[in-house]
């Protein structure tokens, strides 16, 4: 005796397409999470949920380099990383390419890292500025930057700027144009030369007892200083006499912390108490 292969189930289903999955999501209950459209998962195994929203087996990250705690990583190429770790006694920078310094610093220690002149600095406040080339770290050896010792660096108009300064918590430095080791009180007395290193003073626009809690640069030209309560934007020109601040620019709104600052195309984000927030 034979059925049909079009026989009746006895079993009636009706199913759903889901689609733009947003990935894991464990801080709500699982019955909850079912939306049907920009569905959650409560469990992913051996896949991923790719920037499309859909389930793919690529993994979403691999290990490349390191064994000890990562607590801070710059590009000095597009595929090309170094990073500061922790081992248990000291931090050590290291580079994919097998470069190491080993204990720079103590534990704990905050690190800010910009790309200038196609090298990653490395600050942070109190102590020497680092350089990684891509063979070798190098301390900075200007004297200025050695005092300075700055906690935040970013890079603008073929300069590098400095802030967070032991005692000149309102100041920004930046260097003489693509020379990172001439600063202010590096240059000759007298000197003249519009692509001279310089500095100013944010105290008097900020009116209160704040000070600069992080640097950011976007627009080819804008640097951005943060405060915890306000950022000011400065328009800097390769051409000392031509800085000024951009008073078009009011924003009433501080950063947290240097290392939440990032770049996204051509806009920069940054992380205030309050939330997320991006200067176009």
């Amino acid at each position: 005796m034979t059925s049909s292969i079009k026989s009746p189930s006895g079993v009636k289903a009706k199913t759903y397409a889901y689609e733009d999955f947003q990935g894991l999501d464990t801080s709500r209950d699982v019955t909850s999470l079912d939306t049907g459209k920009a569905q959650h998962l409560a469990g992913l195994v051996n896949a991923t949920c790719d920037w499309r929203g859909q389930i793919v087996r690529d993994p979403a990250c691999v290990h490349v380099q390191g064994q000890q705690k990562v607590t801070h990583v710059a590009f000095y190429s597009k595929n090309e990383v170094c990073y500061a770790e922790e081992d248990g006694e000291a931090m050590n920078f290291v580079s994919d390419r097998g470069h190491t310094v080993d204990k720079v610093h103590d534990l704990g220690t905050v690190v800010s890292s910009t790309v200038f002149n196609q090298s990653v600095f490395l600050a942070a406040r109190g102590r020497q500025m680092y350089r990684y080339d891509g063979i070798n770290f190098n301390v900075n050896q200007s004297p200025s930057l050695d005092q300075l010792r700055p906690a935040y660096c970013a890079s603008v108009q073929r300069r590098l700027a400095v802030a967070g300064i032991p005692g000149k918590e309102t100041e920004v430095h930046i260097s003489r144009v693509d020379q990172d080791e001439i600063w202010p009180d590096d240059e000759a007395d007298g000197e003249v030369s519009t692509l001279r290193a310089g500095f100013f003073d944010i105290a008097n626009n900020l009116g209160t007892a704040d000070q600069i809690t992080g640097l950011g640069a976007f627009e080819q030209n804008r640097l951005v200083i943060f405060t915890a309560d306000r950022a000011l934007v400065y328009k800097i020109d390769p051409n000392i006499d031509q800085w000024i601040i951009d008073d078009n620019a009011n924003i009433y709104i501080g950063c947290a912390s240097h290392n939440t600052i990032t770049n996204a195309g051509t806009d920069l984000l940054f992380c205030s108490r309050s939330g997320i927030h991006s200067i176009k």
